[in-house]
């Protein structure tokens, strides 16, 4: 769980006033993911939301004065493994059903029965320790935080591409190379959306994103990134900008841990050409030359919860004179903002690209008494290791044990361990074999709670 209180100006003097109001009911049951895994063999991963949207006062133009849907989205994803060979794809329906007239819907919503991922792959050792992983296919990969290019979450219908990559393993140190080009969703017209037509996705040959991705470790075990993106476009049958484009970034990340700060800061500098509009007679190119910024500070508390507080600062480059025959606005490729600035979907409000947002987030982890990192119940000091959390064996004749030397009192209080099945709490006594009673020919009952599970899970006794 995560609410953030985000501030957001606009870089080109327009200030975004319109607020949506995000409706997460789930609607339906939640699955997943389950996934059987297998090192030879097939490995499955199954899951399936389903989500109710509901946006008020509509800040796009042309559009209703509300925006609402029901928005569902099943995936079921295999790999074949047999040695180093690897065989995978994944199949994904998105859709969507009572949709507002005039919905933003597009082909961001709406994804029926789409092969996501096909893919062959191998995965070996070579020369030294190093490993090497191939992929050749439809991928949908995500590199680094994802913020250039990765696989949205939130979002209906997730980033995918064509191509190839290449992961190069040695200790702490990855190195990522690829030479992908996106898929274009379809369909994209509101009309296909609201009827949830099934058309299959297209690979977009006239754009091509090359680079690599480098990752490690330093003494003090923050994480180390290094990138560089080449984007490459041009028209093939839909018309697009040429973007030419070059970006060069790093990334440094200490990760959240409780009773410790944590940080992340990245940043990017981006150059090259792009064409005035998208019009294929247009032939006016301006030089591009943008930069983007993200900084996160925050501090997780050791209670329960584990409550994190953080501030965080995020900046992305402007257009500041479009007379200027220059491209000041950062192009973020193929990135996901969810992460950063606020749920998308219908939601989607602003992009990576000329804005200034400052915010504080606050995230917490709800721990209920069953959460398998709490313990079940403390154990009395004294108190014997064979007797807490063990079933007595029922004998014919019991004597008292440790009756002498202990007193009923309160030791603990049970916990649900939602893995289990459970009956009511009842509270019953039993024997224990061992040591004379106090009092000759008297024995002690000792009471404890039990879940009528395997074992006990605390007891109404400690000992003195």
């Amino acid at each position: 769980m995560a609410v953030s209180l985000r501030g957001l100006v606009g870089m080109g003097g327009r200030r975004l006033t319109a607020i949506a109001v995000t409706l997460g009911a789930a609607l339906g049951a939640l699955i997943g993911p389950s996934v059987a895994v297998a090192e030879d063999g097939l490995s499955v991963d199954f899951s399936h939301r389903t989500r109710f949207e509901g946006l008020h006062n509509q800040f796009r133009p042309g559009l209703g004065s509300s925006d609402h849907g029901v928005v569902l989205r099943t995936r079921l994803a295999a790999e074949y493994a047999r040695g180093a060979f690897r065989l995978g794809g994944e199949v994904l329906d998105a859709r969507a059903y009572d949709l507002a007239p005039g919905s933003s819907a597009d082909g961001n919503l709406i994804d029926a029965f789409e092969p996501l991922t096909a893919y062959v792959g191998w995965d070996g050792a070579v020369s030294g320790n190093q490993t090497l992983s191939l992929r050749l296919g439809r991928l949908a990969p995500t590199l680094g935080a994802g913020r250039l290019l990765g696989r949205n979450g939130y979002r209906n219908t997730p980033n995918a591409f064509t191509g190839a990559m290449a992961t190069l393993t040695r200790g702490e140190r990855r190195l990522e190379l690829f030479a992908l080009s996106p898929q274009q969703r379809l369909p994209n017209d509101f009309e296909a959306v609201r009827d949830n037509e099934w058309d299959l996705d297209e690979e977009q040959v006239g754009v091509r994103v090359l680079g690599a991705y480098l990752t490690t470790r330093s003494d003090a075990d923050d994480q180390l990134e290094a990138y560089g993106f080449v984007l490459r476009e041009r028209d093939d049958g839909l018309a697009t900008r040429n973007r030419r484009l070059q970006t060069l970034g790093g990334r440094w990340l200490r990760a959240p841990a409780p009773g410790a700060w944590d940080g992340e800061l990245e940043a990017a500098l981006q150059w090259g050409q792009v064409r005035a509009t998208a019009a294929s007679d247009d032939g006016a190119v301006l030089d591009a030359r943008a930069e983007f910024f993200h900084a996160a500070l925050g501090v997780t508390g050791e209670g329960a919860w584990t409550p994190r507080v953080a501030a965080l600062l995020d900046y992305a480059s402007g257009d500041d004179d479009p007379t200027d025959n220059r491209w000041g606005r950062f192009d973020a490729l193929f990135g996901p903002v969810r992460g950063d600035l606020g749920p998308t979907s219908l939601f989607t409000h602003v992009l990576r690209g000329n804005f200034l947002s400052p915010a504080l987030r606050l995230e917490a982890k709800p721990t209920g008494p069953g959460d398998p990192a709490r313990p079940l119940a403390r154990r009395a000091p004294g108190c014997p290791d064979r007797l807490w959390g063990a079933r007595p064996r029922r004998r014919k004749r019991r004597r008292c044990g440790y009756a002498a030397r202990c007193a009923p009192r309160l030791a603990a209080v049970p916990a649900l361990d939602p893995r289990r099945r459970h009956r009511p709490l009842q509270a019953r006594a039993f024997h224990a074999p061992g040591a004379q009673c106090r009092g000759a020919g008297r024995s002690r009952l000792r009471l404890f709670l039990r879940h009528l599970s395997p074992s006990p899970a605390a007891f109404l006794e400690a000992c003195n």
